[in-house]
């Protein structure tokens, strides 16, 4: 491992310096350490840099706590420390974002920009976000308007305008927000994209979830489309096209693969039948049974028989019992070999001393089960047959090793009266089944409490998915608790008393 030498200034959040002076730097592939002379090291994990600004002669890295580490009079070990920081900054947050272990297709170098796309084109009809011309068409996004339009902010009479000139309020539909964007490592694996960035927030989106991938060879420009959002990765030069070309190839591959699968495991579908299974329930999402009812009758029973075995049939029946009718949704996912580490890896292995039958607590997907794991998702009633929503939901996956039941909340206890509709409870299940699909499917990172995601080594980038996925935090704060599949006794009583604190 290299040393490299200079000088250096820590300071809080509130820019005050806390410490200074000459310190020798080491950089292992978790944890970076700053020594100064005689002084206590500064160590930290690179999982804990929000953001890494190169300067002519400076280095300063921004932690997540809001204090700050520069670096300067580094010399000739300058260039040498940023070669040996990026790469090991990239993996670590690859690891911490949970695709580090996904098999890679390719990396690309270049910036991106993430912004929300609320219109389309006025023209064509393309996503347009912020451009002020279509990528697509190459019209105005933004045509002013003939006729006066009011304010949705303050009433006021605009026209010809974007921005209410009395509130400074937005008056298009298309008026998009860029959060943040930069220069960034983009990874494409097999069934993810991670965008790794320097100056900002890093991330991954799920390649099964893109509506649309576009490039412009003129502007080197490639976009990647989920619903409202819009992923612009620029500077790529010349491997622009190849970077769109290999998205196209490696998500087709994806979706070819949900279609076989769904092919081997619903074998009556005929092809048009089958299109539309696997246009409303594509691998690592989940869609409604009466919908897949609707394409073919037999589409619950075989969901049931692919996915619940004799071990798991009366946890799944007490559960059809308690979920409100018509509101059963079904997901499944492809068992990769990365996968292997969802059952027991190393790092999620139980303790020698821990109680059977709660070794992980969940459905796992190992090398010894099922080629795809299923799940589903139960919203509750109130009681047995009625339509009124209890605010809980449950979660069941079909697996070869130990199980439990998942109840999470669909609302915060504020926002129960949106139980009432249908959309909102709709789109709780699956904001809920998009973490899930983030996290792919591992557990702990939900039901581990905050010490021992914070206390224990084996689950530390845990702990920094965490803090740095917003939606994981939602769904954390939303558990109600697991019911253990000890006995179907005890699993009820269980039940019970996780219901209760929804």
């Amino acid at each position: 491992m290299a040393d490299f030498h200079g000088s250096f200034e820590y300071a809080g959040p509130d820019r005050a310096v806390r410490q200074q002076g000459n310190c020798r730097i080491q950089i292992d592939p978790e944890l970076f350490t700053c020594s100064p002379d005689l002084g206590t090291p500064i160590v930290f994990d690179l999982g804990d840099i929000d953001a890494i600004h190169t300067e002519r002669f400076t280095i300063r890295i921004a932690l997540y706590t809001g204090s700050t580490l520069t670096l300067n009079q580094l010399g000739r070990d300058m260039q040498p420390l940023i070669s040996d920081l990026m790469p090991k900054f990239r993996d670590r947050m690859a690891k911490c974002l949970l695709v580090g272990d996904l098999e890679e297709v390719d990396r690309f170098e270049g910036s991106f920009q993430l912004e929300s796309v609320v219109q389309k084109c006025p023209s064509c009809g393309a996503a347009t976000t912020s451009s002020k011309f279509c990528p697509s068409c190459g019209k105005p996004t933004h045509p002013e308007e003939t006729a006066p339009m009011q304010c949705p902010g303050c009433g006021a009479s605009v026209q010809g305008k974007n921005f209410c000139p009395e509130c400074g309020g937005a008056l298009r539909a298309n008026t998009a927000v860029a959060p943040h964007g930069g220069p960034a490592q983009i990874r494409l694996y097999k069934s993810n994209v991670g965008v790794l960035a320097t100056e900002s927030q890093s991330f991954q989106w799920r390649l099964a979830d893109l509506d649309a991938v576009k490039a412009d060879p003129k502007t080197y420009q490639a976009v990647l489309e989920i619903g409202c959002t819009a992923l612009r990765i620029n500077e790529l030069g010349k491997r622009t096209e190849d970077f769109a070309r290999k998205v196209r190839e490696t998500t087709s591959e994806l979706l070819a693969n949900g279609s076989k699968a769904l092919h081997t495991a619903f074998p009556f579908l005929n092809p048009d039948q089958l299109q539309s299974v696997a246009q409303l329930l594509r691998e690592g999402s989940s869609a409604p049974v009466t919908k897949l009812d609707a394409i073919h009758p037999q589409m619950s029973a075989a969901l049931e028989k692919n996915a619940v075995d004799a071990t798991l049939k009366p946890y799944y029946d007490d559960l059809v019992k308690r979920t409100a009718p018509g509101l059963l949704y079904a997901g499944f996912k492809i068992i990769r070999p990365e996968d292997e580490d969802l059952a027991a890896p190393k790092e999620e292995a139980a303790p020698e001393d821990q109680a059977p039958g709660d070794a992980d607590g969940a459905p796992a997907a190992d090398a010894a089960g099922p080629a795809t794991l299923y799940w589903f998702f139960f919203p509750l009633s109130t009681k047995p047959g009625s339509a009124d929503l209890a605010n809980a939901v449950a979660w069941e996956a079909s697996s070869a090793s130990g199980r439990a039941t998942y109840f999470f909340r669909l609302f915060d206890r504020a926002e129960k009266a949106r139980l009432q509709d249908p959309l909102a409870v709709a789109d709780s299940i699956r904001r809920l089944n998009s973490v899930l699909g983030t996290l792919n499917f591992r557990r702990r990172p939900i039901y581990l409490s905050d010490a021992e995601l914070n206390t224990d080594p084996r689950f530390h980038r845990y702990a920094i998915a965490a803090r740095r996925i917003p939606e994981l935090r939602q769904v954390r704060a939303s558990l109600l608790g697991r019911a253990i599949h000890s006995s179907f006794d005890a699993w009820q009583t269980q039940v019970a008393n996780l219901l209760d604190k929804a």
